[in-house]
């Protein structure tokens, strides 16, 4: 698929991918937080709270795009809710990006700490995607809503968990958004005062 990257966003998502690639090679302990089926109950009420308690939702990348290829083109988003805390998730995340489902909807959760962003800042790669980090809870409720709406491509979100936001000093809330180019912005937008300095 074609990347539709302004100049500066083409940079923003280099610079981003490098350091967070680093971060990810540095080989980080991770420390537990959260249970991860605490985590998931969560995310799924998230997302029902906001894109109706029938918002098709399913536990794995396979599941969910089964779904979208079996439902018409124009319906809405089918939600995979999935562990964030390993390679092999942002590899499957990338693979199922190059799928090309519009109505899919991924959402990566981190119950882990110190959190890579890698696989959602890869994601911005592919162009026509959603894309946001954010908290787990009331924070990530416009990026639901966000996601949701957005009709042109697949939406990645990743949510952590508020122990593991708190736990990390590098985390950084974000939203990319093609719409936003697309009306003369800039789809990059950092959420908040916090952010990495490389961002």
């Amino acid at each position: 698929s074609s990347c539709r990257l302004g100049p500066r966003s083409r940079q923003q998502v280099l610079v981003l991918t490098a350091f967070f690639f680093g971060c990810l090679l540095c080989g980080f302990s991770a420390v537990a937080m959260a249970s991860a089926k605490e985590v998931q109950d969560k995310a799924v009420a998230g997302v029902r709270a906001v894109a109706g308690a029938e918002a098709d939702v399913r536990f794995s990348l396979s599941a969910a795009l089964s779904a979208c290829a079996s439902g018409p083109e124009d319906g809405p988003k089918v939600w995979a809710i999935i562990s964030g805390d390993d390679a092999s998730s942002a590899n499957s995340v990338l693979k199922a990006l190059g799928a090309g489902q519009k109505r899919l909807a991924i959402v990566a959760l981190a119950t882990q700490g110190p959190i890579s962003q890698l696989q959602v800042l890869r994601a911005m790669e592919y162009g026509d995607v959603y894309v946001a980090a954010a908290e787990l809870g009331s924070k990530a409720k416009g990026a639901v809503s966000e996601a949701s709406g957005y009709a042109a491509g697949t939406s990645v979100l990743l949510f952590a968990t508020s122990e593991v936001v708190r736990g990390d000093s590098q985390w950084t809330a974000f939203s990319y958004d093609p719409r936003r180019e697309a009306a003369g912005g800039s789809a990059f937008a950092a959420e908040g005062a916090q952010v990495r300095k490389e961002i």
